[in-house]
């Protein structure tokens, strides 16, 4: 083990998406804890940064992509598992996350966030040789309503299940992670950095055994980005009601908290929840445990009751990104259209052009038949034109041989006749002498 190693301490901030895990990031980086080389800068959802190691995040969404089957659900953005799974790495998988670990591994405290290594804490327990961790939580009400916030996501008003089920996967991997050495896990539940600062940094100050600044901690702190949500007695009954077993696994973390989550007591609440929650719950022990689930439009609905001026920022940006995004489609219609009727057109003159091309090439087609049926007389009278020719040689060349006889019995006579004149030349006649 190389001093590095040796002297290396690494602390995980863990807990489900929109738990606190992006504000308690800032803080430990505010405090000179490194978190990772290049961090995930602000989004709609996360103006102020989400402190994720980038490279981190992409290897986990690299692997969630490989075992799940892809949902199409907008919330789901690839790490709301509903059941738990186990994932088997690939073995050049084991090896990138060896890598990453060596590339940020430093001597003194480090680490990382991403809710998805609840997914992989016993990989990165091999990796990095043991890890301490912050485990930050809130009601499972809390962070449905924070993703509803977050905007562009609506369809989990349909599948709301999904996003419980998946605060119970991640959440109770973390109480298993925190019971097997307490000693080396604190749990903080998100609400006490604005309920009281000052326990936060102290319980940040013994548990890390570094000092922490209140002042820093406030500066960090946005309340207009973190809403607090109201959470009677009754309405975690009613929710416990719809969803048991989540239920209980936001109670184990609330006995694990160095300072729970304050339940709201019911006295405060109106006649109608208290009402509510005892048909809701008297329901949640009749029905099985698919239907219960179907109990929760009514818990959303009392927590919207309970928390209308709280909440009414987050109806207020449904209707707007309802809007915005109606008008888009709209536009998009639109422009889908136009480009539509631009490409009509240009169909249309291709249509045309090719109408015209193919009436060329009926036109010339029909010029070559015509042509083909000319050449084919033309050879015709070239057929009869050549055997009259050669009638025409034959007679020629009989003519010739006819005329050559005559020259050569022409030059037969001539010798005869030169003959009988040297005769008479030499031999007179008697009449002569």
């Amino acid at each position: 083990m190389n001093q590095t190693t040796a002297n290396s301490r690494v602390l995980l901030v863990l807990g489900m998406h929109r738990s606190g895990t992006s504000l308690l990031a800032s803080v430990l980086k505010d405090h000179g804890v490194p978190m990772g080389r290049e961090l995930l800068g602000p989004s709609k959802g996360n103006p102020h940064g989400h402190y994720e190691d980038r490279a981190i995040l992409e290897f986990h969404e690299r692997i969630l992509a490989r075992v799940r089957a892809e949902t199409g659900r907008v919330f789901d953005n690839g790490s709301m598992v509903a059941d738990p799974e186990a994932i088997e790495l690939l073995p050049e998988e084991v090896e990138e996350g060896a890598r990453l670990v060596e590339e940020r591994r430093k001597p003194g405290l480090w680490g990382w966030k991403d809710p998805r290594t609840c997914l992989f804490l016993n990989f990165w327990r091999e990796q990095v040789g043991g890890f301490r961790s912050i485990i930050i939580y809130r009601h499972p009400l809390e962070v449905y309503f924070s993703f509803l916030r977050r905007g562009n996501n609506y369809d989990q008003l349909v599948y709301p299940e999904q996003l419980i089920r998946a605060y119970g996967v991640y959440n109770r991997e973390l109480l298993e992670l925190h019971d097997g050495d307490p000693g080396r896990h604190l749990v903080l539940n998100a609400n006490m950095v604005f309920q009281d600062s000052a326990c936060f940094a102290r319980e940040l100050q013994g548990f890390i055994g570094m000092q922490f600044s209140e002042e820093t901690i406030a500066r960090r702190f946005h309340r207009k980005d973190f809403h607090g949500l109201a959470v009677s007695e009754s309405l975690h009954r009613m929710f416990a009601a719809a969803f048991p077993e989540e239920a209980g696994v936001f109670e184990a973390l609330q006995e694990r908290a160095a300072q729970p989550f304050p339940l709201t007591p019911s006295t405060e609440e109106d006649a109608s929840v208290r009402q509510w929650e005892k048909s809701i719950v008297a329901l949640g022990k009749e029905l099985p445990r698919e239907a219960r689930q179907s109990l929760f439009g009514v818990v959303e609905f009392a927590a919207s009751r309970m928390n209308w001026r709280e909440l009414r920022e987050v109806r207020e940006a449904i209707a707007a990104d309802l809007r915005r995004m109606l008008a888009w489609d709209r536009q998009e219609h639109e422009r889908v259209v136009a480009g539509w009727m631009a490409q009509k057109k240009i169909i249309d003159a291709l249509e045309e052009r090719n109408k015209a091309i193919r009436d060329n090439w009926d036109a010339h087609s029909r010029k070559a038949q015509e042509v083909w049926k000319e050449l084919t007389k033309v050879g015709k009278s070239w057929e009869k034109q050549r055997d009259l020719l050669n009638e025409w040689h034959e007679k020629i060349k009989e003519q010739d041989a006819a005329l050559e006889q005559q020259q050569k019995r022409i030059q037969e006579l001539e010798a005869e006749l030169a003959a009988a004149q040297s005769d008479r030349s030499s031999n007179p006649p008697e009449a002569m002498q």
